[in-house]
């Protein structure tokens, strides 16, 4: 590609001397017609290093071809003066040159030297390339090497214009002059520079030619300005770092040697009175949620009894004041106003980061301007001490970004692939690795998950946190895989969805060698809502939060594990202390890495960087939702979880099952991996029953009698109907006449079955029976309803504190968002007391529903209700459409899934349910 351009030379007094005689400005005169507009060129590069970067993202790659280009030319008019052209009178002082330009091509040595300088040179020999960066164009790199003459680059590069499909429309450049503003949060302005930032370049960077996933705040800040999107006000410049460098002292690489160890202290408690917390209490139950929650109340009465043990001033400051507004990067104090203005807390003083005025302050995490010795310093101790891996599943569309990002700032790394629990086989091997122990209870964890006390129901199931929790367990022993020898000291993990600021190397070096602790193990590069105490500028010591109590695991501080460092010769004793805490079905909150290991973090050595430092060490990118929630709601089929909890504890062997739950397995060594946890440990009992209509409904409860399936595999069962049937089975299986009919009509107004008369037979019959009498719960199943009793026992059964006590505790089980719903209904032994003792027929005889309109399982609801049976909400029972769940394919987890109508949907239900 070749074209000329004039270059008009002039003196400008009093500037720099480039090499020998008068400094030098210049001006570029375009050839007409001009192949761009000049206001896409901006302006030149600084000379300084640091200006350069700033700018760098502001101006067009012609600009900087430009300045290079000229920069050029000018130390060519100095050594070759016959080559000059006079421009107006005969002064020496302006010159116009022609010249020819060549941008290298693959094939030509200038093009393998251009090519080896931006992907080796800058990051060995930086000083090399003062005037430029890993972000710098090919053109900028040849136009730089042409200029020193120290390679086979003789001629200068062309500016070329954008490709035609790639061009941006005319932007007027943001006003140079005036009153500077940088957006506020809370802002227009603000809310579109940070979706710009977290979203915008990556999902289209066609609307952003000029900036890229490093871009500052402040530099989006200016596009939109040009751009009149929501801004309007040129930002101020960026901060700087406050704090100087301190001398070299440390003779560790590792950490700074002359900190002595860290003495903490307590953590804060915020001690409330009892009428404090009613009123915050009070405060959240008024608000209502939103969206498809709209009609339920933020918190409700029964979670005083399921959350016993909260703070709920606390709950209130961090679920407004953080955990929603999970990415402004707020200071504790911006927090607390922000909840406090939510009218969710009280504006009582607490400090969850004691001496904030240490290191919970935005400025702290301010660029440098680092000299080019400490930027070769720190990256050569990145080299020799820190090994650096990314967990990403395979073939995730975001390894694309993360290795242009890391790349970008000269950081080297390897790819861990993330495990999907979903995939056949996958648990099996996370077992045998030893990344998820093999006594796990999968099916007691996602019963508790989904406990109203716990609150994960909304997270769909847990199997993507469990796969989360796996991978970053097995990505911690990647070094520890390596010879002794060839290990590095420092594991550096990140997640597949961040990109480092552009100084990240600087920072990461001098923050270990400056400012952390020698007895550090883990350190976290970004925590929201840290909990702990300041130690130094950017670091805090992480504590565990006593507000909480232990068995949500601490939940809901010290969020963060996008990019954290371990101390690899510490990995093996940490994760021994660590994954107890995280595998224990008791506290499913636990799953969640970094709740887990700031829950134990009085025994284990702990950093964090407070999120609210900007920018900080790297930014989250926002993809469209976090894929670990992605695959706790879309499990696929397959999922290889065989368990007694699913299989339930029986006496026979069952060929169709894959692992077996009998006392003969011992013997054959087939005994799924739970067989003791669960069929020897005792559980509450189940008295379950169905109500069969001749037709389609005997074939399913026929099919389910001789499997063994369903309500059969309760230690207790019964089936009501209008005749006495045989439905097989081992030992034979009859039908209980209730001798009434079973034929109703449908309710006009809400569609469903008028069947409240005919289930008061039935019940009336059960009360007659009396086998509830000797189990904890009884259980109503329609036929069409895929039941597994294995999990509804593990989501009854008692918590350490004994609750629920289906013996003595009057409960039903709360189903669905929008009421008690037919298909399964659960209600304990003391609650079947209420109904039997006077209960159905004080019911019945005050009309709690109107019979003509509603069917069974809304008299139930609202009957146990009045009668004083408890609701326990649990909506991880339950997967059905009119419930918000989407029962098929049956892989969510759940106890029971409906409507599957005939024997073969049943039965492809149940094989995708148990895989």
């Amino acid at each position: 590609m070749q074209r000329a351009m004039d270059i008009v030379l002039a003196d400008e007094a009093g500037g720099p001397p480039t090499r020998s005689g008068p400094a030098l400005s210049y001006q570029l005169v375009p050839p007409s017609p001009p192949p761009y507009d000049s206001a896409d060129l901006g302006s030149p590069l600084s000379s300084s290093p640091s200006a350069g970067r700033r700018r760098q993202a502001r101006c067009s790659r012609a600009a900087s071809v430009a300045s290079l280009f000229a920069a050029a030319l000018v130390a060519l008019w100095a050594s070759r003066k016959d080559a000059r052209r006079y421009h107006g009178d005969a002064s020496d002082s302006v010159v116009a040159l022609q010249a020819a330009c060549h941008t290298a091509q693959p094939g030509e040595p200038c093009f393998v030297d251009v090519t080896w300088a931006m992907n080796t040179g800058i990051k060995e020999r930086p000083d090399w390339y003062p005037q430029l960066t890993i972000h710098s164009s090919f053109e900028d790199f040849q136009a730089s090497i042409a200029q020193r003459g120290v390679a086979r680059c003789t001629a200068m590069p062309c500016p070329s214009p954008p490709a035609a499909s790639q061009v941006a429309p005319p932007v007027e450049a943001a006003p140079a002059t005036g009153p500077c503003h940088t957006a506020e949060f809370g802002s227009d302005c603000y809310n579109r520079v940070m979706w710009v930032m977290r979203s915008g370049i990556a999902a289209h960077p066609d609307w952003y030619p000029t900036l890229d996933l490093h871009s500052t705040f402040e530099e989006i800040q200016h596009v939109l300005v040009a751009k009149g999107e929501d801004c309007h006000e040129r930002p101020c410049p960026a901060a700087r770092n406050p704090f100087p460098r301190t001398p070299d002292v440390s003779t560790s690489a590792e950490c700074n040697s002359w900190i002595p160890v860290q003495v903490v202290g307590a953590p804060d408690t915020w001690g409330l009175s009892d009428s404090m917390q009613d009123e915050c209490f009070e405060k959240m139950h008024a608000v209502r949620q939103q969206g498809e929650l709209q009609k339920d109340h933020f918190v409700v009465s029964e979670d005083r009894q399921e959350m016993k043990g909260r703070n709920w001033c606390w709950v209130g400051f961090k679920e407004w004041g953080c955990h929603r507004r999970w990415s402004d990067r707020l200071t504790w104090a911006e927090m607390q106003h922000l909840a406090v203005q939510s009218s969710v807390t009280i504006p009582l003083e607490f400090r969850p980061l004691q001496d904030p005025e240490l290191c919970d302050r935005t400025e702290n995490g301010a660029m440098r301007d680092w000299t080019p010795d400490e930027k070769t310093r720190a990256s050569e101790w990145l080299k020799a001490n820190v090994a650096v891996y990314v967990l990403s599943l395979p073939n995730s569309p975001r390894r694309g970004h993360v290795q242009k990002c890391l790349n970008d700032v000269g950081v080297s790394f390897n790819f861990v692939d993330g495990l999907d629990i979903r995939q056949p086989g996958m648990l099996l091997k996370a077992h045998q690795e030893g990344w998820i122990p093999k006594d796990f209870n999968f099916e007691r964890a996602q019963a508790n998950a989904y406990s109203a006390g716990q609150n994960m129901a909304g997270a769909g199931s847990i199997v993507g946190t469990i796969g989360c929790a796996a991978a970053h367990f097995r990505a911690q022993r990647s070094e520890l895989a390596k010879p002794v020898a060839d290990r590095k000291p420092i594991t550096l993990i990140f997640e597949d969805d961040i990109c480092p600021e552009r100084d990240f190397v600087e920072k990461l070096w001098s923050l270990v060698l400056e400012e952390l602790p020698c007895d550090w193990e883990v350190v976290s590069l970004y925590s929201r809502c840290p909990f702990g105490r300041c130690v130094s500028y950017r670091l805090t010591r992480v504590q565990p939060d006593t507000n909480e109590p232990m068995w949500r695991c601490r939940h809901g501080v010290n969020w963060g594990f996008q990019g954290v460092m371990y101390r690899t010769a510490a990995v093996e004793a940490l994760q021994a202390r660590w994954k107890p805490m995280v595998f224990d079905a008791s506290k499913p909150n636990c799953l969640y890495l970094d709740n887990a290991l700031a829950a134990i973090s009085d025994r284990v050595n702990f950093y964090a960087v407070p999120a609210a430092q900007s920018p900080g060490f790297l930014r989250e990118l926002d993809y469209g939702g976090s894929e670990r929630i992605q695959m706790n709601y879309a499990a696929t089929a397959g999922s290889p979880w065989h368990s007694c909890t699913t299989y339930g504890c029986v006496n026979d062997y069952r060929p169709w099952n894959k692992c077996q739950c009998n006392e003969a397995c011992k013997k054959f060594d087939t005994c799924c991996y739970d067989y003791d946890m669960h069929c020897k440990a005792p559980g509450p009992t189940l008295y379950c029953f169905a109500v069969m209509t001749p037709g389609g409904e005997q074939a399913l409860l026929s099919m389910q009698a001789q499997q063994g399936r369903g309500i059969f595999a309760c230690e207790a069962k019964s089936v009501f109907s209008n005749m006495a049937v045989d439905l097989g089975g081992d030992p034979a299986v009859w039908t209980t006449d209730i001798d009434h009919d079973l034929r109703c009509g449908v309710s006009p107004q809400t569609s469903g079955a008028l069947n409240t008369e005919i289930f008061t037979k039935v019940w009336a019959k059960v009360f007659a029976e009396g086998l509830y009498v000797e189990h904890a719960w009884t259980v109503k199943v329609d036929p069409d309803t895929v039941f597994f009793p294995g999990r509804l026992v593990e989501h009854l059964r008692p918590n350490p504190s004994g609750f629920p006590d289906g013996m003595n505790e009057p409960l039903y089980v709360l189903n669905c968002g929008i009421g008690l719903h037919g298909p399964i209904e659960v209600v304990s032994k003391a609650g079947m007391e209420l109904f039997k003792n006077g209960g159905m027929e004080r019911c019945i005889r005050e009309n709690v529903t109107d019979w003509s309109i509603y069917g069974e399982d809304t008299f139930a609801g609202r009957c146990w209700a009045k009668i004083g049976v408890h609701r326990r909400i649990d909506f991880g029972i339950l997967d059905e459409t009119h419930c918000s769940g989407s029962p098929s394919p049956c892989i969510s987890g759940k106890v029971a899934f409906h409507p599957f109508k005939d024997t073969n949907s049943w039965s492809a239900c149940f094989q995708q349910a148990t895989g």
